[in-house]
């Protein structure tokens, strides 16, 4: 069963461990050959985040007007997970024009979204002045700039699941320092896109047999066969195969939200995952696709 914590992780001090090593242990009873054919258990944490006005995550266009994604796709909660964890460990926002959220890649198996709030996008206009010296005139020129808001839920705005395997916990200091990397998280995207978390929970997640699930949470468009029920979908960076903040010529992936536009709410989606590409685990008691 999945812990829950936020307040009561300040007050019992140390995290506790028992449930990872439980997980862990019975991984390495198993043979050789059962690890590598038999899917493992991942470790997962679960943040309910909510915003506090919207945010803003604009696509990289080669326009002066940017507008933004409806959604924050996968890259934007790796950074807001990756801002914590460079708290916590005195990490540079940069080493060697590489981004600190390029750690946290790395080390990630899978990072699933879902929408639990009405979003409404819009553009600010704002007027841009300058002088030309050669012409001794004075220009202007419109730019809209994209922003997304959210509406009134009794949920937080977003519920988001990162799984890791043991190398990444390793990558990433341990459990302790991922938990608390996810509390530290105080921002979804620009600066001005100010969030706060508002329950944690973590524990192993479990892979499931059968190829059919009914979920709500992203998961890449490719990964399966049958989508059965509304959703949203929008091209993003593929952060498994492109570094974070290096987007100019990054490959692109169809992503998919169980989210109805029209009526703005989540929904729960039908889906087979395509054989050798994709299994469902058990996260928590929900269920998530996991691209292999």
């Amino acid at each position: 069963m999945a812990k829950t914590c936020l307040k009561a992780l300040r007050r019992q001090g140390p995290l506790k461990t028992c449930l990872l090593r439980s997980w862990t242990s019975s991984c390495k009873t198993s043979s050789t050959d059962e690890t590598m054919t038999k899917p493992q258990p991942l470790f997962f944490i679960k943040i309910h985040v909510d915003l506090h006005w919207g945010f803003a995550s604009r696509r990289t266009v080669l326009s002066k007007s940017k507008d933004s994604f409806l959604i924050p796709p996968p890259t934007t909660f790796i950074g807001a997970l990756a801002y914590g964890h460079a708290k916590l460990f005195n990490g540079p926002e940069e080493l060697d024009s590489v981004s600190y959220a390029e750690k946290v890649r790395e080390n990630l198996v899978s990072v699933n979204v879902k929408v639990n709030t009405p979003l409404q996008e819009y553009s600010d206009l704002s007027r841009i002045w300058w002088y030309r010296g050669r012409e001794r005139a004075v220009k202007f020129d419109a730019v809209a700039l994209g922003k997304v808001v959210k509406g009134i839920s009794e949920l937080p705005s977003f519920t988001v699941t990162y799984l890791f395997n043991d190398d990444g916990i390793r990558g990433l200091g341990g459990e302790k320092a991922i938990i608390t990397s996810a509390l530290s998280m105080i921002r979804v995207s620009s600066k001005e896109s100010i969030a706060s978390v508002k329950k944690l929970e973590y524990g192993p997640a479990w892979p499931l047999e059968g190829e059919k699930a009914i979920t709500s949470y992203s998961f890449w468009y490719d990964l399966v066969d049958e989508i059965k029920g509304d959703y949203y979908a929008q091209r993003v960076v593929d952060y498994k195969r492109a570094s974070i903040g290096d987007y100019f010529k990054a490959p692109e992936r169809m992503h998919v939200y169980p989210y109805d536009i029209k009526r703005r709410c989540t929904t729960n989606v039908e889906i087979k995952v395509r054989d050798g590409r994709a299994l469902i685990y058990d996260v928590g008691g929900e269920k998530v696709v996991i691209e292999l």
